[in-house]
């Protein structure tokens, strides 16, 4: 039986951006912070189960909170400069 192309861009962190060795590193900050993943979310004004359902991997985090919360746990680089499309209007 083969793998869908879905299940293996999850596994590998290409449809998030971010591996799952990334997401384990930010879980390892956060114990060693003492922290729990409730604290972290409540202290930054995230949804506590979306940030669980971005550090289980659950969530493609490709924009809106949780692109916002992978940014803040370290798993993805802030967009830099202007975001806008070439050749719309305003």
């Amino acid at each position: 039986m083969t793998e869908s192309p879905t299940a293996s861009a999850l596994r590998s962190g290409g449809a998030r951006g971010f591996s799952p060795a990334d997401a384990a590193a930010a879980k390892a900050r956060l114990i060693a912070q003492g922290k729990t993943y409730a604290e972290w979310a409540d202290e930054h004004g995230f949804n506590r189960r979306m940030v669980y359902e971005v550090l289980a991997g659950r969530r493609r985090c490709y924009r809106g909170d949780s692109h916002r919360i992978a940014v803040a746990l370290g798993l993805k680089n802030e967009p830099h400069g202007d975001n806008r499309l070439e050749g719309l209007r305003p």
